[in-house]
């Protein structure tokens, strides 16, 4: 056993020296029949000769026996795990040698199957079950650095794989023809997506083919998954979705080096560009001229053709990987996550603007900037003159709910002018005041003031529940007796600058929805109580007057009322309107697919009026409850994710839609900052 420790310091030297002498040498093939180097013979040479050592011992005794195997499995477990440590090390440093870093990928795959080997050795399947799981876990750990090298390597082939699909873009866009493609035309597409696929073919082709002779069969389909999902990805976010500037945004909000930024925008970047941007910029004339041109390279979007020929093409990359038979099985082929989401991005040309606006409204779900909102809670428990009392076993009440996990709370000083009532008992207030940070989502900020009945007998604690923040008690003394506890919420929104994009104030609405019972004709009706701190600065004798539009959006309503707007108040910043209006929602569809876009903006006189705010209430949200009464924060635009855009990009091609065109105003719409004269 002491022989077999004073092994381990030996073998890990011997392993570096190997490895260093293959270094030296420009990881030569260890013969001409192999694709892997000399340090992984050396390494399970010296294993070998090990294993040997003890195997003579001879030991009798199987206790004994099975000690031996369990240590000179960890022995090999140090020995490999350092090669691989090593090897992920240097990796980097021959990705651009694509030969190297072929063989360094093969020596983790020839340690796999070295390891296999010794693992039948030293007895294979009637080896005891620690050991046999030693060995097991650390062929599952190369495994896993077989994979992170394979992604590595092909990471660093992004680039040459981004520009032949650019070029492969390019050939798309020249592709002539608007109207469906018709059966008669089948060959044409089929010439046409060779023609298309002619730049990444050329590469693929003589890429794989130096894999497939420089690479185990392992680490080669290993290569081409990593390397199927990086074209995937690419033609989804180069050719389907290409990076998109707005010319309707830029015109009003574009800075003076909005140029570089469209030219190197990427779709997954647009949060930013608006952020960082489109803040309102004066000198707009001058950006025009510079972005007109490059829009309409980012600004394309697929024709019926075109999506035929792509999906032509995507047909003969599939084949292609497949290699019949012998690449990538179909199977994977077909249920890989980037085809599919390929896929969608293109069948999303295809669908009429109905479902298209249904699509928008069911994915994107956070369409309002991220604030942090601080909850004010204020708890107070009182004993209550009940005329008789309610076992906690027979309670009606939803103080038996699903226990919630607790938050942690910081207690805080009162603020509230008013005090709380005391409690009725020898105790001092068990319950203060407290405040928390904590990220809420729409359905959070609805509910201001709850009021929570909770019975109890004696030591039986009731929960609290406030729906609105999902609180329970910071601390709740003993009660003696049943009592009733009162929770509110104040939300607060954060002041302004300390969130992504700031709020510019608060729009209070009521929303009921109602479903005839014999007809099931659904209607919405809609509120609009007040907005409150509308940051619109003006200068003296400058007038402001804020009115509100709120748009229904959704499928199935080009022949329905839509949208309604208020009398417009002058140079009020927190203004009442308390003026309703009632939309007809039909019964063909849920009204989970529908949501309420409202605007503030300021009235003006002979030109467009001027957008001070926006919200978005999903009706999802309320469908459960029927209705809400919420103030809803106001940002400067609507955020959406690359299917939003995607949604965007493609109704604002169709410019003989009313509701699409309308559609696109909306969403696109982005605050500039208003003009303050002297």
């Amino acid at each position: 056993m002491q022989w077999l420790n004073e092994n381990d310091d030996v073998s890990l030297e011997y392993l570096n020296g190997a490895f260093q002498r293959d270094k030296k040498d420009e990881f030569p093939v260890s013969s001409e029949s192999s694709l892997f180097s000399n340090s992984v013979v050396d390494v399970f040479t010296q294993l070998t000769q090990c294993f040997g050592v003890v195997s003579k011992l001879e030991c009798p005794d199987p206790e004994i026996w099975k000690r031996f195997m369990k240590r000179f499995a960890k022995t090999i477990v140090k020995v490999l795990l350092a090669y691989a440590d090593i090897s992920k090390k240097e990796f980097p440093n021959y990705v651009g040698d694509e030969k190297k870093a072929c063989i360094l990928m093969n020596n983790i795959q020839q340690l796999r199957v070295q390891l296999e080997k010794m693992y039948e050795k030293m007895g294979g399947g009637n080896l005891e079950e620690d050991v046999a799981t030693i060995l097991n876990e650390l062929q599952g750990t190369l495994n896993t650095v077989l994979d992170e090298l394979a992604h590595k390597f092909a990471k660093s082939l992004e680039g040459r794989i981004a520009v032949k699909v650019k070029e492969m873009g390019d050939k798309l866009a020249a592709v002539k023809g608007t109207g469906q493609v018709q059966p008669s035309q089948r060959n044409e597409v089929a010439i046409e997506a060779d023609d298309v696929l002619v730049p990444l073919m050329d590469l693929l082709e003589v890429s794989l083919t130096l894999y497939a002779q420089s690479c185990e069969k392992t680490v080669l389909k290993r290569l081409l998954k990593e390397l199927w999902k990086i074209v995937m990805t690419t033609m989804e976010k180069t050719v389907v979705l290409p990076p998109m500037t707005d010319k309707a945004m830029m015109l009003k909000n574009l800075t003076d080096n909005a140029k570089n930024l469209a030219a190197n925008a990427k779709i997954e970047d647009m949060s930013r560009l608006f952020k960082n941007q489109l803040a309102g910029g004066k000198d707009v004339k001058n950006a025009v001229s510079n972005i007109m041109d490059i829009s309409k390279d980012f600004e394309r979007n697929l024709t019926p053709k075109q999506c035929a020929v792509l999906e032509v093409a995507l047909d003969t990359i599939k084949q292609y990987f497949h290699a019949g038979g012998n690449g990538l099985k179909k199977n994977f082929l077909d249920k890989s996550t980037e085809l599919k989401s390929l896929n969608y991005a293109l069948s999303l040309y295809t669908q009429t603007t109905d479902t298209l606006i249904k699509t928008f409204c069911t994915t994107q779900t956070n369409q309002e900037p991220e604030i942090f909102y601080k909850s004010r809670v204020g708890l107070h428990y009182m004993t209550p003159p009940f005329s008789h009392q309610v076992p906690a076993n027979d309670s009606k009440f939803p103080g038996k709910a699903k226990k919630k996990k607790k938050e942690e709370y910081v207690p805080v000083d009162e603020e509230e002018d008013e005090e709380e009532p005391e409690a009725e008992d020898d105790n001092d207030d068990p319950i203060k005041p407290i405040q928390t940070r904590k990220k809420l989502s729409l359905s959070d900020k609805r509910v201001l003031e709850v009021v929570v009945r909770v019975w109890s007998i004696h030591k039986t604690y009731g929960e609290i529940i406030c729906t609105s923040a999902k609180l329970t008690p910071h601390s709740v003394a003993t009660p003696t007796e049943s009592f009733v506890v009162t929770a509110y919420v104040l939300t607060v929104p954060s002041p302004a600058g300390s969130t992504e994009e700031g709020t510019v104030g608060e729009i209070s609405i009521q929303v009921d929805l109602y479903t005839h019972p014999g007809t099931g004709e659904q209607r919405i009706n809609v509120k609009v109580v007040a907005a409150n701190d509308l940051r619109w600065p003006t200068t003296a004798g400058g007038m402001f007057r804020p009115f509100v539009e709120v748009n229904l959006i959704g499928p199935h309503l080009a022949d329905k009322k839509r949208k309604f707007a208020t009398k417009s108040k002058s140079n009020s910043w927190s203004p009442k309107y308390n003026e309703s209006v009632q939309f007809l929602i039909g019964s063909e569809e849920s009204p989970k697919s529908f949501e309420l876009h409202i605007c503030v903006k300021d009235y003006c006189f002979a030109r467009d009026d001027r957008l001070v705010g926006v919200a978005v209430l999903q009706l999802r949200d309320i469908v459960d409850q029927g209705s809400c009464a919420t103030w809803l924060s106001l940002g400067k635009r609507c955020h959406m994710d690359e299917t939003g855009w995607t949604v965007l990009r493609i109704l604002s091609q169709r410019t003989n839609d009313e509701v699409a065109k309308e559609f696109v105003k909306l969403k696109s719409e982005v605050r500039g900052e208003p003009p303050i004269t002297q």
